[in-house]
């Protein structure tokens, strides 16, 4: 299941390469006003995806005891990475916890992305696929995407996955959670 999410994982990764060449600087109203939002945060420093949600948190969300953390990071996209394996690998039925944070502050200077371009890069994706399933209430702008939730909020992407992002149950974690790590952010960006 590990190698599974690690492969969804580099997919998304490559997904954002794949808009990098993108200088379109066209921004609809809405995005002119995510970018509004971002700049009016105080906060410039690099946040990690456990101060969102942290590994006990994880465990209440999901029902299950997990283990310690692997971090990865891809700064070319700004994106930092935690992922929580169930503790009992045997279980068919534990879940695993993944939490990724798309930030400005952890691109280089000299990136043509930002985490705004890179989540509509996905919603692009869903919205030409006319699978797009807007999530509301979470953040500025939430949908379900393979393999989880994916947020935008204050010039910050969220992404969060537990399992199979299909089954109703499991949407409804992924829900809590991300509804959790909004405010978390909130918190973290607006003292």
């Amino acid at each position: 299941m590990k190698k599974i999410v690690l492969l969804i994982m580099a997919l998304m990764t490559a997904a954002c390469f794949a808009g990098c060449g993108n200088g379109n600087s066209d921004t609809s109203n809405d995005n002119a006003a995510t970018d509004n939002l971002s700049e009016c945060t105080s906060f410039t420093g690099i946040i990690e995806p456990e101060q969102l949600i942290s590994k006990e948190t994880a465990e209440t969300l999901v029902g299950n005891a997990l283990q310690e953390g692997e971090k990865s990071e891809q700064e070319v996209v700004g994106q930092k990475i935690i992922f929580y394996a169930p503790a009992d690998e045997d279980d068919l039925d534990a879940l695993y916890f993944q939490i990724s944070l798309t930030q400005e502050a952890f691109m280089p200077s000299d990136s043509v992305n930002t985490p705004t371009s890179i989540y509509e890069t996905f919603e692009d994706v869903e919205i030409d696929a006319g699978t797009l399933e807007p999530v509301e209430g979470i953040g500025e702008r939430a949908m379900f995407f393979t393999p989880g939730i994916y947020i935008l909020t204050h010039g910050y992407h969220i992404v969060i996955a537990v399992g199979n992002s299909d089954d109703p149950q499991v949407r409804e974690i992924l829900k809590e959670a991300g509804a959790l790590a909004v405010q978390n952010l909130e918190q973290i960006v607006n003292p």
